[in-house]
């Protein structure tokens, strides 16, 4: 009796891509009075985490929480953490990050058994707008792409990430406020 290949479950993940006019987060300066700061991904965290907390009925774990950056608000055990999608993605806690800071495995192993999903944020921009893309990623799916492509500092880079997401099915919401 001939017996057939297993085929591997495929993955889903959601996408939020939310388009802004770069105005309104440049606090109505124009782009050259803003200047380079539009490239400082510190002054924007916050926008795809506030969506993502709406998105998905999250509120923000709080600013003491080790490991974490979101908590549901139907369940209290499930969390998020949030980083952006760019060069070496750094999976592991931002306390663990920065200078003066090194990799530690054990946090970043607290860091995938607290988590239940990442969501790594991406932006592109012109003139007008910038629109992040926001990836809702289930922890099992980082763990093991961590396990094949990641580098054993709590790091897997952008290409490595970006192959793997699109060998998911994607669920695509869009809020447009341009």
């Amino acid at each position: 009796m001939e017996t057939q290949p297993t085929t591997e479950v495929e993955k889903n993940i959601d996408v939020l891509e939310i388009t802004l006019l770069r105005e309104t987060i440049q606090g109505g300066l124009n782009n050259d009075e803003f200047g380079a700061n539009i490239e400082d991904w510190r002054l924007q965290h916050h926008i795809p985490t506030e969506y993502v907390k709406s998105w998905k009925n999250y509120d923000t774990a709080g600013r003491d929480s080790k490991y974490t950056d979101l908590c549901s608000k139907c369940d209290n055990r499930f969390f998020a953490e949030g980083k952006k999608l760019t060069g070496s993605v750094r999976l592991c806690p931002s306390s663990d990050t920065g200078a003066g800071r090194s990799f530690n495995q054990v946090n970043l192993d607290a860091c995938f058994e607290k988590n239940n999903h990442y969501f790594l944020y991406e932006r592109n921009y012109d003139e007008k707008k910038i629109t992040f893309i926001v990836y809702w990623i289930p922890i099992e799916y980082i763990r093991e792409w961590y396990s094949i492509s990641g580098n054993s500092k709590g790091s897997i880079t952008e290409r490595k990430l970006k192959n793997h997401i699109s060998s998911c099915k994607i669920s695509k919401t869009t809020i447009d406020k341009s």
